[in-house]
């Protein structure tokens, strides 16, 4: 899919309904990490590394995808588990049930991670609604910063 035919595209003219008023603050939101790879020419948007959420748009030959990392810590450690599941402010909830979660074992922690293509509906779902809790697998990141999230996904939406 083109960058220009994503179904779903935050307009100039509704960004200040998104994103904060005051400049500064907007300044902080919307900037975002960027990155040319000088081989392939992808460029890499994404979003401040703020565990647990963060956000990425790669657009390489006009092709633009969005990825989104989820991050959560265990109490135990679980190999090869499955099970995504992202819980939105308005009672409804995106599932992915085969989604392999990632295990690392640092510190005597466990880290359980995802990294996620979004789907035209999930980005469409993720612009317009809030996330409020995620689980992967059984391990559950509750009360999460979702309108924070939302408006740094809506400027990364915006970014070439």
């Amino acid at each position: 899919m083109k960058a220009d035919e994503l179904p779903i595209k935050v307009k100039a003219e509704e960004a200040p309904s998104i994103i904060p008023q005051d400049s500064k603050e907007k300044k902080s939101y919307c900037d975002d990490e960027t990155e040319k790879d000088k081989f392939n020419g992808t460029v890499k948007h994404f979003t401040p590394y703020l565990e647990p959420v963060q956000f990425f748009k790669n657009i390489k030959n006009g092709v633009t995808v969005y990825y989104l990392a989820l991050t959560t810590e265990g109490s135990t450690a679980n190999f090869g588990k499955k099970g995504v599941v992202i819980l939105l402010n308005n009672g409804k909830k995106l599932s992915r049930p085969a989604e392999k979660i990632n295990l690392e074992v640092s510190g005597g922690k466990y880290k359980y991670s995802v990294f996620l293509q979004l789907t035209p509906t999930e980005i469409a779902t993720l612009r317009a609604t809030e996330m409020t809790d995620f689980r992967l697998f059984i391990y559950d990141q509750e009360n999460i910063n979702g309108c924070r999230y939302k408006v740094l996904f809506n400027c990364l939406l915006l970014k070439k």
